[in-house]
């Protein structure tokens, strides 16, 4: 939703967002994230495609609540 928020903020039309979380568990803590994200959006750069999924990532609230490692694959459609 943040990505999705951030590119409307700077003037782009998202048409597709798939994203996949995988969540790793050891001895009952979250202690890794890995998000997958791939997308569709006309007319993006993908310099600026990345910047705006690393922001995204930066704000993502999970990673403000845990203590985790996370880590994103962004993919532009």
């Amino acid at each position: 939703m943040q990505f999705g928020f951030l590119l409307n903020e700077v003037g782009f039309t998202v048409e597709n967002i798939d994203t996949n979380s995988k969540v790793v568990f050891e001895d009952s803590t979250i202690t890794k994230i890995n998000l997958e994200l791939t997308a569709t959006i006309p007319e993006i750069s993908e310099e600026k495609f990345q910047e705006t999924a690393l922001a995204a990532k930066a704000k993502y609230p999970i990673s403000r609540l845990l203590n985790t490692e996370i880590s994103l694959t962004a993919t532009l459609a």
